[in-house]
């Protein structure tokens, strides 16, 4: 039986998965970088041009903090801890369980599983 937080349950990988999926994967904690959030279209590519100071940075958490988006951020690590929806599915999962911002999507969930994840090359696959 699957159990997403044992990677040893997930099965092999292939894209064709997802098609089938409930999407498992996007209740996992998403953990992203700065440049991901001007990609996802959270934070305005003139910040990036200014450059990201560490009072910019405090600036841009705050912001999205109050918005709900962000839950905290690790400067040690410079990644952000995205809020899920409080069903824990990911924020940007629509009701279809599909990605609404797909195509400007974080490089974790453009490189999980293959080369991020708990067990590279393997996912937490559920049938629809």
């Amino acid at each position: 039986m699957l159990d997403k937080n044992k990677p040893q349950t997930w099965r092999p990988f292939k894209a064709s998965l997802c098609d089938t999926c409930i999407a498992t994967c996007c209740t996992m904690p998403l953990e992203v970088k700065i440049e991901d959030l001007v990609t996802m279209g959270l934070v305005a590519p003139e910040d990036e041009i200014e450059g990201f100071t560490k009072k910019k940075i405090q600036q841009i958490v705050k912001r999205l903090q109050k918005l709900g988006i962000v839950k905290n951020y690790r400067s040690s690590t410079g990644l952000f801890l995205m809020n899920p929806k409080p069903n824990g599915d990911c924020q940007f999962l629509d009701e279809h369980r599909r990605c609404r911002i797909y195509l400007n999507r974080p490089q974790v969930c453009r490189k999980f599983p293959v080369s991020i994840g708990l067990r590279f090359g393997y996912c937490p696959y559920q049938k629809k």
